[in-house]
């Protein structure tokens, strides 16, 4: 079955709750309560329970994961940092419920997982304060750069991450510093992060300045990671580079031993001796040792160090690695027509001359090839891992769940390694076996014997495998990237493995790498795949890619926390340096009455923010009360623009340095003012009537995505009692995502529909629910009518008529019960009015009527007589 064939695809991205996991059939509590977040970067997120943290699994240990839909089965595949593994399980799906979900790793392990749905805390776009610093407003203190560049600062911005320093003046750290230099200093201080892209040279000026400084340690950490991502990223490109440069050389090499007759063919020149052939057929062969070391080396890299990349990164190589693929396949098309078109302009006296030539050093090759024990190697080296995974010591459950998770990523590698071994071991078997028969012949039957060979490549194999690179690029092509993505990973982690595997066993393969060593070009690339020891010597050269950087450990900046949205949170609450105050009024909306408190919020709701609330000071003015709230302009201008407008404009707001606030409850202006000065919104912590509020006071103040916050969070508080007036509010401040959930809450619900609330909707509204239940009937209607003709045609029955007797016609008649009522109320309707009534205007009046036929006919009239004459 063709890969790219696809059943209904599933969204596996969200949060998903462990309910139950077995384990070899036995029930494991520990997991229970467990939750993993599968995010659209690939990565996963483990929130572990206090059982669950005493656990070594190596399931917690996974970063990434790659989901396959594909039509034979759902897989998903958690990959291991840093060693290459991956753990799989199969992925059922509940029939009635998507959310519910099996995962199954093997035989012994299984995991029944449901989707958790609920409110989560929402991360905001990344925080930053950058603005300030492009445009100099509300500006305190002037920087300048060694070539006089000028840039104006201000001193609420900069303590934010060095609190310790005096910033009354420069520091001294900071004085005559290159621009680039000095630019990307203040970017991190603006923003708590590096930019994007900045120059090695940079990002190695600012280490050299900022190891010295106290408060820049994580500035140093971030410039240290990014430098070895860089070394990753350089050193795969490298490794791309370095595999098409030698497929050029190959190429090179076998033109130069060809010439061009003057027919225009490719042919081997007359001139040729077959030591020349020799030499270049060797030298072949050893370019094509390089690329498939190369090649390995790159996947090993890729497969341990995707993790420290951030997701930008990781598609950047996947894609630049998709697009090579036709650039090789081109080459390698050429570089075999080239040897086809040789072959076939020699001779019999050029073919029988190299034969000869060829003949004594195939039979030393070979004889070399089953005195290093290439065969028994491999045996030797799945025998031990067999052994090994059997021997296995034995432990409490919480170890036999560890060694579960083991077993199966073993068994993969040994499944992997076996086939290898047997594919090895197969064309070696045969090789030898050729050599002995070889040997046994007389030089004119071994001569005879490659000229054979040589004529059975021009005629089969070679076009064979020609046709077959022909069709490479539009294969590729025909991948979409998700499905690239998910076989590169799975590729590049099954060579890991079986490396790793192989590395385990130095001392058995040391005739094997011996071997191989001899020939110079492979010597330094066996040192870097692991599989040999350098050579060490007293000053080594430094190499361009250095191996420590692929050792490192540490966890690259796509995983950073950003430190400068604390910082601005902290200096919110103690008020220091604040040089602005926003006045609230805590006045009474009239809605606020419109929305009946749920049973299950909490009231302790926002109490650290009403805990603030009334240690601010509070007024009287005009018998309502105010409460006062002190920030800082250059942090509420650079995080919204409203509030920049506002301040800039030379107007009152800019003169007083004050913002008025009408019609909102001191606690949740509090709270707004939180999420301005950080990057998460806990939307868990407001009452659904303070989640509205926060919507509107985000919509005024022109804060899209925390009214995107507050929109998401709604869509799971409406009910019976509050959707109408949700729904109104949707339509008012333009919130189309709860707009939408609540016209389909209201459309299924007959309760709703006859509620008063519902009537006292905008004509537009209810005319647009209307549209949407008409078409959800005819949906229902026309899939009732397939589903009686289906059972009809079971039942050999040619008419309703015949099935009224039926026990499938009573069946029918339960599950499309409410169908059947409209259908029968239309029926009645045009009975009575006649078939001039446009069916939308019959199905309209017999919902608002619940199937009732002499209430529709008393709307109709009604709605008639209160049409314009």
């Amino acid at each position: 079955m063709n890969q790219s064939q696809k059943h209904d695809e599933f969204d596996i991205l969200g949060t998903w709750e462990i309910d139950i996991c077995e384990a070899n059939d036995e029930a494991y509590e520990n997991l229970k309560g467990v939750r993993f977040s599968l995010d659209e970067g690939d990565d996963v997120t483990w929130h572990l329970t206090a059982l669950a943290e005493q656990e070594i699994l190596p399931l917690f240990s996974c970063k990434t994961f790659e989901f396959d839909d594909w039509s034979e089965g759902r897989v998903l595949h958690f990959y291991m940092p840093n060693a290459g593994d991956w753990i799989e399980f199969k992925v059922s799906i509940q029939k009635d419920n998507k959310d519910q979900i099996i995962l199954k790793s093997g035989k012994s392990l299984k995991l029944n997982c449901s989707r958790v749905i609920e409110e989560t805390v929402v991360l905001l776009p990344r925080f930053s304060l950058l603005g300030a610093l492009n445009e100099g407003y509300f500006s305190d203190l002037k920087i300048t750069a060694s070539n006089g560049e000028e840039f104006n600062v201000h001193r609420t911005i900069l303590s934010c991450l060095c609190p310790m320093e005096d910033w009354s003046k420069v520091p001294h750290y900071m004085k005559n510093l290159p621009s680039d230099v000095l630019r990307l200093f203040l970017h991190y201080l603006y923003t708590g992060s590096l930019p994007d892209n900045p120059s090695e040279s940079t990002v190695k000026g600012i280490l050299r300045v900022a190891e010295n400084v106290p408060c820049f340690k994580e500035l140093v950490k971030l410039c240290t990671d990014f430098l070895e991502a860089t070394a990753v990223i350089t050193r795969i490109t490298n490794l791309l580079n370095d595999i098409e440069k030698s497929m050029e050389n190959v190429l090179s090499t076998l033109n130069n031993l060809c010439s061009l007759s003057h027919d225009g063919m490719m042919r081997l020149s007359l001139s040729t001796e077959p030591s020349q052939v020799f030499e270049v057929s060797k030298i072949v062969a050893q370019q094509v040792a390089v690329v498939s070391l190369k090649f390995v080396l790159l996947c090993d890299i890729f497969s341990k160090r995707k993790t420290e990349l951030t997701r930008q990164e990781r598609h950047g190589l996947i894609k630049s690695i998709r697009d090579r693929i036709p650039v090789y396949a081109k080459k390698m098309h050429c570089l075999l027509v080239l040897c086809q078109d040789c072959l076939v302009m020699m001779n019999i006296t050029q073919k029988k001359d190299i034969a000869t030539y060829f003949a004594p050093k195939i039979e030393t090759f070979l004889k070399t090839l089953s005195e290093i024990g290439l065969i028994e190697t491999l045996d030797h080296i799945v025998e031990k891992e067999e052994n090994d995974q059997k021997s296995s010591p034995h432990s409490s459950f919480s170890g036999k769940l560890s060694r579960t998770l083991k077993k199966a990523v073993h068994i993969r590698e040994l499944k992997v390694l076996r086939m290898i071994q047997e594919e090895i071991a197969s064309l070696l078997s045969f090789l030898f076996q050729r050599r002995e028969d070889f040997c046994d012949l007389s030089a004119d039957e071994k001569v005879r014997s490659m000229v054979k060979g040589m004529n059975k490549m021009i005629e089969r194999e070679l076009p064979d495998v020609i046709d077959n690179i022909e069709k490479v690029p539009q294969t590729y092509t025909r991948l979409k990237f998700k499905e690239w993505k998910s076989l590169l990973k799975v590729g590049t982690a099954q060579i890991s493995c079986i490396l790793e595997t192989i590395k385990r066993h130095k001392s058995s393969i040391k005739p094997i790498v011996d071997f191989i060593q001899k020939y110079e070009p492979l010597q330094e690339l066996m040192v870097d795949v692991g599989l040999a020891e350098s050579v060490s010597k007293d000053e080594p050269p430094i190499p361009p890619y250095k191996p420590e950087y692929l050792a490192s450990s540490k966890t690259y900046r796509a995983n950073h926390i950003n430190k400068l949205s604390k910082a601005a949170a902290s200096i919110l609450e103690t008020g220091k340096y604040a040089d602005m105050t926003f006045i609230v009024s805590n006045a009474h909306r009239g809605w606020k009455n419109c929305v009946k408190r749920d049973e299950n919020e909490s009231d302790q709701a926002c109490s650290s923010t009403s805990d603030k609330v009334s240690r601010c000071q509070q007024n009287a003015d005009n018998g309502q009360k105010t409460v006062e709230f002190k920030a800082h302009r250059v942090i509420v201008a650079a995080r919204c623009h409203w509030f920049k407008c506002a301040l800039t404009s030379g107007m009152k707001e800019s003169i007083d340095r004050t913002i008025l606030v009408p019609d909102t409850s001191p606690a949740v202006f509090c709270k707004f003012l939180e999420t301005l000065y950080g990057e998460v919104m806990d939307t868990k912590s407001l009452t659904t009537e303070q989640l509205i509020e926060m919507m509107i006071l985000t919509d005024v103040y022109e804060m899209s995505s925390m009214k995107d916050a507050c929109e998401s969070a709604l869509c799971t508080r409406f009910n019976s009692d509050n959707v109408i007036y949700l729904l109104s509010l949707a339509d008012r401040y333009n919130t189309p995502k709860l707009k939408e959930e609540c016209i389909k809450y209201v459309t299924t619900s007959e309760d709703v529909l006859e509620s008063e609330e519902f009537d006292n909707l905008t004509k537009d509204l209810q005319h647009e629910i209307g549209l949407r239940m008409d078409t959800s009937i005819r949906d229902v209607l026309t899939q009732n009518n397939e589903l009686i003709n289906r059972q009809l045609e079971e039942y050999g029955i040619q008419s309703l008529q015949e099935c009224t007797t039926r026990k499938i016609f009573e069946q029918h008649a339960i599950r499309c019960h409410r169908a059947t009522r409209i259908e029968k109320c239309i029926q009645s309707l045009t009975e009575v009015l006649g078939d001039s009534i446009p069916r939308r205007e019959l199905i309209r009046v017999t919902l608002a009527a619940n199937c009732d036929v002499n209430r529709a006919l008393n709307f109709y009239f009604s709605w008639q007589s209160q049409e314009p004459s």
